[in-house]
């Protein structure tokens, strides 16, 4: 676990590191690997990311953004 401080709220941020690993995918009519990132822990109950809730996925190129989706 890394810890960075971030320059909005001075509070420490907590990093996990993850390996990318390769997935599998096969069907009737091809094959093909892709990429894969598991997220799975008791810190992301910790976090609010409870079973159920759905999350939004915001992506730029290298930066990968997940927010839980809460009704306003």
């Amino acid at each position: 676990m890394i810890a960075n401080v971030t320059a909005e709220s001075n509070k420490v941020a907590e990093c996990k590191e993850l390996k990318i690993r390769p997935l599998y995918r096969k069907n009737r009519y091809s094959e093909s690997i892709v990429p894969e990132i598991r997220l799975n822990g008791k810190w992301l109950s910790d976090l609010g990311f409870e079973q159920g809730k759905k999350v939004q996925v915001e992506f730029v190129k290298g930066q990968i953004i997940l927010r839980i989706d809460e009704p306003l």
